[in-house]
């Protein structure tokens, strides 16, 4: 208590009320408090925590939001950034790699990454053409197949080169318009974007927008679960990261392996081209699997399960919630804040010791990465989908309240925010998502569960409105669906929103094929065509659901209800139909989606255009 008190405090410089809390002092000790403009309170600080910091206060709540708030608003604005500006400010390189951890710039930089001939094959690739035109390359591959190291060290190789090279991380988060601009601005001769999925459908003109006709170099690294964000037409160079290893690149990996004392089992093999072989045979699991299998001298589905059986439950938690935002499901969000995480871990309850024991237990272990903004990821995404297909998926109980905390806490974070492309309100429509809901495995009952405890923030939103309907609406339960959609509606900026619309008329048009012959579920089955025609025609490519629904649905519809129809509404129907295939081939023909949708549907187009009746002029 003494130095805090006899520090003169300048004029000035307390602009706001001072507290100290201590237990009762010597008078000269209260002298000295008020000469610093200090107020005390006078009890233990343990019994100030416990008495006036409990959970429960609202004002402190209410600061808290407050202060999340203007968190979530200061981690904004990430985009592209300098390659030379990464490696300027990334650490040394570290062994830890090879162990399984996300490659980093001083990784690549201080080659601790083995140089692999996949980065050879890029470079070709990346040559300009006779016309002087730079191309586009799509590097696709399996998680864990080395395609963001493979990236990373063709990016270092072209900066070594004198280029300038741009990166666009998993954890950008400026809409592709800004990240455009900011390229232009800083006028990279390449740009590299790691997991370009990030971007869903707005990827293609991303990358052709980064492209600028030939100016600049893309390369992208593209998952191939995630193949129909592009569309098979795109014109990209296309490069594979699950061709198999060469033996100069196997043998390149165990040099690599030998100098940094991690050659693990492949030391019982006497002759080199021994351990290639083992090598070459464990490689067939994936690149990353191969390295965890090969320096712990476990599998890797195997370890990546022992290392979370092992942890203390507060240490599971952790984890698994790291894991689960690192993973494939929520894409859109790369790791979490680490305040955010203790918030999320201790709910309904404040943060305690042990929460932060478990965290800090999780970083000692090299299981959660740290990064210089305060941010904890899971050390390897590929390890993180393992984690939650292979532990979290089959405890459905402990899923359902992973997803509810994580949802409900999000909920709380963005609820108000607007902007559609801020980190946060990503994480939060991602988690709403209803396809996302539907992966999940859970029964319906826990995904009402999951949704209801968020709906103290998200019940005027008519987003999360339209995501219970659109989860009810592939359930099948349609009535659930209608309740939903209208209240999705009845919510501000609902009335107008193309997106309800769309969903609206998927519902008319489902209960219409349960019961053809209904004179009402026909008309509202025609109004459902009318209203996706107008959709589609006033938003075109915005609107790019609204004509996967109406070919699907209302060829599916058209199909199983034509002979309950007057000549006049089957023509008018299959006319309406064609017009807007014809309308989508204008303005969404590079839509994978559409596409699919469009072809799925042509045998039976063409036998209901056989069928139609009336002569064709």
């Amino acid at each position: 208590m003494g130095d805090a008190a006899r520090r003169r405090v300048e004029p000035g410089e307390l602009d706001f009320p001072g507290f100290i809390v201590t237990p009762e002092g010597t008078p000269a000790d209260r002298a000295r408090l008020r000469e610093a403009g200090l107020q005390h309170i006078r009890m233990t600080p343990a019994a100030f925590v416990r008495d006036r910091l409990m959970p429960g206060i609202q004002a402190l709540e209410d600061g808290n939001r407050a202060l999340t708030r203007e968190l979530a608003d200061a981690q904004q604005g990430v985009g592209v950034l300098s390659v030379s500006g990464l490696l300027e400010n990334a650490p040394a390189g570290d062994r830890t790699f090879l162990q399984g951890r996300d490659a980093t710039w001083g990784d690549v930089r201080d080659r601790i990454a083995a140089p692999l001939s996949l980065v050879d094959t890029l470079r070709a690739r990346a040559a300009r053409t006779a016309e002087g035109r730079s191309p586009i390359i799509l590097l696709k591959g399996r998680a864990g197949s080395g395609k963001t190291t493979a990236l990373m060290q063709l990016a270092y190789r072209l900066h070594t080169g004198a280029d300038a090279v741009g990166w666009v991380d998993r954890a950008a988060s400026n809409p592709p318009h800004t990240i455009v601009k900011q390229a232009r601005e800083q006028r990279f001769d390449a740009v590299f974007v790691d997991d370009v999925q990030l971007f869903k459908g707005g990827a293609a003109r991303l990358l052709e927008d980064l492209n600028a006709n030939g100016e600049t170099l893309v390369v992208a690294g593209l998952r191939t679960t995630r193949e129909k964000e592009i569309d098979a037409a795109f014109p990209a160079e296309i490069v594979s990261s699950d061709e198999p290893l060469g033996d100069d690149d196997l043998r390149r990996i165990i040099e690599t392996l030998d100098s940094n004392a991690l050659i693990g089992k492949l030391k019982q093999f006497r002759q080199t081209h021994q351990k290639v072989d083992e090598l070459r045979r464990i490689c067939d699991r994936g690149l990353l699997a191969a390295m965890i299998e090969v320096v712990s001298g476990t599998p890797f589905e195997k370890l990546v399960e022992s290392e979370f059986d092992e942890l203390d439950a507060e240490s599971q938690w952790a984890y698994a919630f790291v894991c689960f935002s690192d993973s494939e499901l929520i894409f859109q969000k790369r790791g979490i804040d680490r305040a955010d995480l203790l918030e999320i871990v201790a709910l309904p309850d404040q943060p305690s010791r042990r929460h932060h024991t478990a965290v800090r237990q999780l970083i000692s272990m090299n299981l959660l990465v740290p990064t210089p903004e305060g941010w904890l990821r899971c050390r390897q995404r590929t390890i993180a989908d393992t984690v939650v297909a292979k532990v979290l998926k089959p405890k459905k109980r402990d899923l359902e309240k992973l997803v509810g905390r994580l949802l409900y806490f999000y909920a709380g974070r963005a609820a108000h925010i607007k902007d559609r492309n801020h980190i946060d309100r990503r994480a939060m429509i991602r988690l709403l998502n209803h396809d996302t809901m539907r992966t999940l495995g859970l029964n319906p009952e826990a995904v009402r569960r999951i949704y209801h405890e968020s709906h103290p923030f998200l019940g005027n939103d008519p987003h999360y409105w339209l995501q219970r309907a659109e989860y009810e609406i592939q359930m099948d339960h349609l009535d659930l669906a209608r309740n939903h959609l209208a209240a999705a509606r009845g919510c501000q900026g609902g009335e107008q929103d193309y997106f309800i619309r769309t969903a609206e008329s998927t519902v008319r048009l489902r209960s219409a094929r349960r019961d053809p012959a209904s004179l009402p579920l026909r008309q509202d089955a025609l109004k459902a065509l009318n209203d996706l025609d107008d959709v589609v025609r006033k938003h075109r490519g915005l609107a790019r659901n609204a004509f996967v629904v109406l070919i699907k649905e209302g060829v599916k519809w058209l199909h199983e209800c034509h002979a309950d129809l007057t000549p006049r509404e089957y023509r008018d129907a299959l006319d309406l139909i064609e017009d807007d295939i014809a309308l989508g081939q204008e303005c969404i023909a590079d839509i994978n989606q559409f596409q699919a949708a469009v072809h799925s549907t042509a045998m039976i187009r063409t036998r209901l255009r056989a069928t139609a009746p009336g002569i064709p002029l």
